[in-house]
């Protein structure tokens, strides 16, 4: 026991020294010199195996832990020396990155939303106005922002969430909804003469006031790309999911990071 004791602590210099390099490396990468993150990575390493040798197995934890950091930071390093290298390729693959990406939540986003307007069209039933429970937990933990109302003809039975549009009455099942500063795809659901339409937030301009995320948000990337609408002001209705997805993709273009 003695041994070891008198061994860990000859180490801790050593360990010490180390770390703080790990961290002037890691101020290196955030000032946005990829080196630094490649030699942060090599360090915390390099820690990592000498505590992880040097230690006892109350240290290997930390030891693992910081081989993990290690790891991260050299992937960070390939990412941003390539960005650094050909800026223009970067862009390029980070916009297509960003619509494989939008594609995929998209279509997610609408199996989410026709659950929930299902969900709202049976929980409401055909209860009087006067008892229509409350349906706001339908919108907990999505991904994408939803809004929720519940129609009877052209009279409004239960709201959840924001709304930033009028409710379209009578229309066909996804409506694209475009505004100079919002866009939303309306998702609608009828049964026994009531309607639940589910508003998606696919985009929305800086300083609008969000519950959650947008699509265009959660699809950018780590690189932080945009999106640019081919239209404004303008309704666009579409009677399925393949068509509504294909009329967004249409609309819904992605910016590389380097042409904004």
């Amino acid at each position: 026991m003695k041994f070891q004791a008198a061994t860990s602590a000859k180490s801790y210099p050593v360990a010490a020294v180390l770390g703080g390099a790990v961290l002037l490396g890691t101020e290196l990468a955030v000032q946005g010199v990829w080196p630094g993150f490649a030699v942060a990575a090599a360090l915390a390493v390099g820690v990592s195996a000498l505590v992880g040798v040097r230690e006892t197995r109350r240290d290997w934890l930390p030891a693992a832990a910081l081989g993990v950091f290690g790891l991260l930071l050299a992937v960070a390093a390939w990412r941003v020396r390539a960005v650094v290298q050909d800026p223009r390729r970067a862009g390029t693959e980070a916009a297509a990155a960003a619509t494989a990406l939008r594609d995929k939540e998209l279509a997610s986003a609408i199996a989410a939303a026709r659950r929930t307007a299902g969900v709202a069209l049976t929980r409401v039933g055909t209860a009087p106005p006067s008892a229509i429970p409350r349906l706001t937990d339908l919108l907990s933990g999505q991904p994408i922002e939803q809004s929720l109302l519940v129609l009877a003809g052209d009279s409004v039975l239960a709201v959840a969430g924001p709304h930033r549009i009028a409710p379209i009455v009578g229309g066909d099942p996804f409506s694209l909804v475009l505004t100079p500063f919002v866009r939303l795809l309306l998702v609608s659901e009828s049964r026994s003469g009531r309607t639940a339409e589910v508003g998606l937030l696919l985009d929305a301009v800086t300083g609008v006031p969000v519950a959650g995320a947008s699509l265009g948000a959660t699809s950018s990337g780590w690189r932080g790309g945009s999106w640019e609408w081919e239209l404004r002001d303008t309704v666009i209705s579409y009677r399925t999911v393949e068509a509504a997805i294909t009329g967004v993709r249409t609309q819904m273009l992605s910016v590389a990071p380097n042409e904004r």
